[in-house]
């Protein structure tokens, strides 16, 4: 029993260190990217690069568009891209849904599919711009129970860092507006 529980937490920390490490990566190009598309797509490469997550997609609600890593599953998502417009219309998505065990809840198109797709747990968080949502992204991880309360606290950093960034790239565009007026007139 004390090594069941010995090998338990040392699995539970190797698996924070791992997303901890994502969480670093991605603070190294937040800084100088300036371009929202370039910002969602290497945020998706990024968490593709992790053996323990499957999938990963962001849904900009702007541009209706979804950004993720090309393959069979972002296919499948642009198939089925309705259910996301339909989705938006009544939910905006302002607060992170968990489900650690994806068979229990039907909350997605992967669904179906699950066992086949090796998806056992899925994670949504808003990406939110000036306090107003304008997307989301989902993870889909091939573990039960991958989205710990930890997990989630360093995901949630992530999220904060794009947010940053996302208002960054807004105040920047705005100055270069705001410097050409200046020039014109």
């Amino acid at each position: 029993n004390i090594i069941f529980n010995e090998q338990k937490s040392f699995y539970k920390v190797q698996k924070h260190k791992e997303v901890y490490e994502l969480l670093n990566k991605a603070n190294k190009f937040l800084l100088k990217i300036n371009d929202r598309k370039k910002l969602f797509s290497n945020i998706c490469d990024l968490l593709s690069e992790s053996d323990k997550i499957q999938f990963s997609f962001i849904y900009d609600l702007s541009s209706k568009e979804i950004i993720a890593e090309e393959g069979p599953l972002k296919q499948k998502l642009l198939t089925q891209s309705h259910y996301y417009n339909d989705k938006n219309k009544d939910n905006k998505w302002e607060t992170n849904i968990i489900t650690n065990n994806f068979l229990e809840r039907n909350i997605s198109i992967f669904y179906d599919d699950a066992r086949i797709l090796n998806i056992n747990s899925m994670a949504c968080f808003p990406l939110k711009k000036f306090n107003k949502v304008i997307g989301t992204l989902a993870i889909y991880s091939n573990e039960i129970d991958f989205f710990d309360q930890e997990v989630e606290i360093l995901f949630d950093k992530l999220i904060n860092d794009v947010t940053h960034c996302l208002e960054k790239i807004d105040y920047e565009d705005r100055r270069m507006k705001q410097d050409n007026e200046l020039k014109l007139s």
